[in-house]
């Protein structure tokens, strides 16, 4: 194997590498933000029965855009994540198909 195939693939083992980390981490963060997302409406429950009106439970109430924008922010980052997971995928092949 000549040096430049070598680079390729350690180049290729590198970015799968970064892609599942980032999709783990767009996970991570979309399932934080649909908890967010819960509790705010459990907030605002409590806010329309008077269950319990705190200045806490009224700020968690007021907000439930917030945790919808990040959850389809990190829809997006974990859509790209794989795309480059994809990309990396397909040179190794195509790499492997020049190297056979």
């Amino acid at each position: 194997m000549d040096v430049t195939a070598f680079n390729n693939i350690q180049n290729s083992t590198t970015a799968l590498t970064t892609a599942v980390k980032g999709a783990q981490k767009a996970e991570t963060r979309f399932a934080q933000s649909a908890n967010d997302l819960i509790q705010s409406y459990a907030a605002g429950a409590n806010v329309v029965s008077g269950a319990d009106m705190s200045p806490e439970t009224l700020a968690a109430a007021s907000d439930p855009i917030s945790p919808m924008i990040d959850m389809k922010t990190s829809q997006r980052a974990y859509e790209a994540n794989l795309k480059v997971f994809s990309a990396a995928n397909e040179m190794e092949d195509s790499l492997l198909d020049i190297m056979s």
